[in-house]
């Protein structure tokens, strides 16, 4: 009678305690969650992914870099397309001991019949090579923003679960102190509660941390400096709900698209364009030579004044000197353009077949987490911890499943950003959205 006296009293005691610590809990100033969150995700004025990778595209200094080569390429080409300039020659002779002197002019004027085509051809290769080595550079960018992009919304997802296990904390803290004022509860208790607080406080200021130097890093990325504002349009669970399957083209034809196995094919043709600007250096080619020529002879009144006009072609010759290493060398460089073109088309086809796998799977976890785990593990947290307000568990339960429930959102985190990772792959390996 009197140990269940005793009970009786002692939860009497501890739901006083509970409502007196609730109406203090109410007066405690606490951050929203929103409120943190918003300073990473906001759904009027935050950036989609899709628009970050646009603004990266136009802003990013790396990918302005790699443009600036198509206008190296082009000025070779221009280069390349003019002919050779014409050169002038004065000369002027007198005799040594008399009064005959000659003066002459002369033009030599290169045709450059057959050199010229072979090689724009090398500089057209070369602008198409630059052209599409800008746009793999922006495939790849894309990719990266988008993993960074995951980064910030992983971290802020876990952000959110953090906080609100602090918060929980800190409220059973505030009931443990209660209870503990009026007898109800031991101090051991709500010292226990106060080191899962700070602890769980702690992980709170970790996870911001990671969120803030995630940000910054995709500021950097996408052009912008580390104050200057940004924020996402979606939290990471709407973005991986909302990834659309990429259309599967046919596989041929989406590896010769990729604007990276075009590179190593105009690499191939620049090769074979190499080959033949060196055969024809080694070829005839003709020059136009015109000259005049003025002579004055003897002494007056007798002297002599002739002009003489010249006109000729000169041959440029190749006797010894056909260029023969040159044209070695090229299609020694041709012969290794083929085989890293095919190696190319090896490793594309790998990352397609590799990024297929991954998306499936990832999609697939995913799937096991909504399909009522998640729901169970709330569920179960709820229960713990409504069972302990009641009396008919430990403190040690309640921290426990907690635990659990956060390895749990830790692993689900995981997983979405795995789901957006394995999508963006699958973006990257066929070249799409580029």
């Amino acid at each position: 009678m009197k140990t269940s006296a005793y009970v009786a009293a002692a939860i009497t005691a501890s739901l006083a305690a509970m409502a007196g610590s609730q109406a203090a809990a109410q007066t405690i100033p606490t951050t929203p969650i929103t409120s943190i969150t918003s300073r990473y995700v906001d759904a009027h004025e935050g950036l989609t992914i899709d628009a970050l990778v646009a603004l990266a595209r136009e802003r990013a200094p790396s990918l302005q870099a790699v443009r600036e080569r198509i206008g190296i390429a082009e000025g070779e080409r221009r280069q390349a397309a003019l002919r050779p300039n014409p050169s002038a020659a004065l000369e002027r002779r007198e005799q040594f001991v008399g009064l005959d002197t000659q003066t002459s002019v002369g033009l030599t004027w290169p045709l450059d019949l057959f050199r010229r085509g072979a090689r724009v051809a090398v500089a057209d290769h070369a602008v198409r090579g630059a052209t599409f080595m800008a746009d793999d550079e922006a495939r790849v960018l894309g990719a990266m923003v988008r993993e960074r992009a995951a980064d910030v919304l992983s971290a802020v997802r876990q952000l959110e679960v953090v906080t609100r296990i602090a918060q929980a904390s800190r409220e059973r803290l505030d009931l443990l102190t209660s209870r503990v004022d009026a007898g109800a509860a031991p101090p051991l208790e709500r010292d226990l509660a106060d080191v899962e607080w700070r602890r769980s406080e702690t992980e709170v200021l970790a996870w911001q941390g990671m969120a803030d130097r995630a940000l910054i890093a995709l500021k950097a990325l996408v052009g912008l400096s580390a104050d200057a504002p940004l924020r996402l349009a979606a939290p990471l669970e709407a973005v991986a709900e909302a990834l659309m399957p990429v259309p599967i083209a046919d596989l041929t034809e989406a590896i010769a698209a990729r604007p990276d196995v075009r590179v190593l094919d105009e690499d191939v043709a620049r090769a074979t364009a190499e080959r033949a600007r060196a055969a024809s250096e080694g070829k005839v080619d003709l020059s136009l030579t015109g000259g005049f020529m003025r002579r004055a002879a003897g002494v007056a009144p007798t002297r002599e004044r002739m002009n003489d006009v010249m006109f000729g072609v000169m041959v440029d010759l190749p006797w010894r000197n056909r260029q023969q290493g040159a044209i070695a060398s090229a299609e020694a460089s041709r012969r290794a353009a083929e085989a890293q073109a095919a190696a190319g088309r090896l490793d594309a086809r790998a990352e397609i077949d590799a990024a297929r796998v991954r998306d499936e799977t990832a999609a697939r976890v995913v799937a096991r987490y909504r399909d009522g785990l998640l729901a169970l593990a709330d569920r179960n947290l709820a229960v713990v911890r409504e069972s302990w307000q009641l009396g008919r568990g430990t403190l040690f339960d309640v921290i426990e499943e907690e635990r659990r429930y956060l390895a749990l959102q830790m692993d689900y985190t995981s997983a979405l950003r795995e789901t957006v990772d394995a999508r963006t792959a699958v973006l990257r390996a066929w070249g799409a959205g580029q």
